[in-house]
């Protein structure tokens, strides 16, 4: 099981700057912030007692040795045992775009990521993965020309904003507190190494997209049909001429 999970927070629109300000006591460096809408009825948020529907959705990483004491903080903070104040989700990360990307946005946070427990995190049993591209504001089209050439099918483009200590943008050379693309590619586990490497090499950090990727485990897929890479053909040798 790997050790370093994606943590997804939908907290209230109107409190963003509290909403950031809670991770940083915890450690954590980066937090990518996408503005998002409720789905629930007229009727529904009267009973709550709501009067909007305006959502941020917080997206961090985090070690799991220290999920629970994080998420204990998120529910005791916004109260997420009452109905429509919040929701959380804890999903285990599949795979990462370099050792240099996972130590800058885990920041200041502890974690104990061994070659072994690395390993692991590419032997996930499900044959989907959301591959998941953070890349500067106006990128998205280098992060799926490179990953198109490693045959992903396409991808959806969410616009989000970043917030980063100084740690992680000295440790970095650039900001990850500027407007940035989320780029989520749906792909088969076949194609996972391939796409993210092929987005490291054309839009990574050191390109002007300065593009950061990871992946998550899917265990379903409908309405797309996932691609996977063709099987080489064997060579077939030609005959030789018999001897006279």
């Amino acid at each position: 099981m790997s050790k370093i999970n994606l943590l997804i927070t939908i907290l209230p629109r109107d409190a963003l700057s509290e909403n950031t300000a809670f991770f940083e006591p915890y450690g954590v460096q980066t937090v990518f912030s996408v503005p998002c809408q409720g789905t629930a009825g007229r009727g529904l948020l009267n009973l709550l007692g709501l009067e909007q529907t305006e959502k941020m959705m917080h997206m961090t990483l985090i070690p799991s040795s220290r999920r629970a004491e994080v998420t204990k903080g998120l529910c005791d903070e916004w109260e997420l045992n009452k109905p429509g104040n919040g929701i959380l989700c804890a999903v285990p990360l599949d795979g990462m775009g370099g050792e240099t990307v996972l130590k800058a946005l885990l920041g200041n946070q502890p974690y104990d990521l061994t070659r072994e427990e690395e390993n692991t995190m590419q032997e996930q049993k499900s044959e989907a993965v959301l591959i998941v591209a953070i890349a500067d504001i106006g990128s998205s089209d280098l992060v799926m020309q490179a990953a198109r050439s490693a045959g992903a099918g396409g991808g959806t483009i969410v616009h989000a904003k970043g917030t980063a200590g100084a740690l992680t943008k000295k440790f970095l050379g650039i900001s990850l507190a500027s407007e940035k693309e989320l780029v989520l590619i749906l792909a088969s586990r076949e194609n996972r190494n391939p796409i993210m490497r092929a987005i490291m090499d054309d839009a990574g950090i050191s390109s002007s997209a300065h593009a950061v990727v990871f992946s998550v485990p899917v265990d379903q897929v409908e309405g797309i049909r996932l691609t996977r890479p063709e099987p080489e053909k064997p060579v077939e040798e030609e005959p030789q001429a018999e001897k006279a």
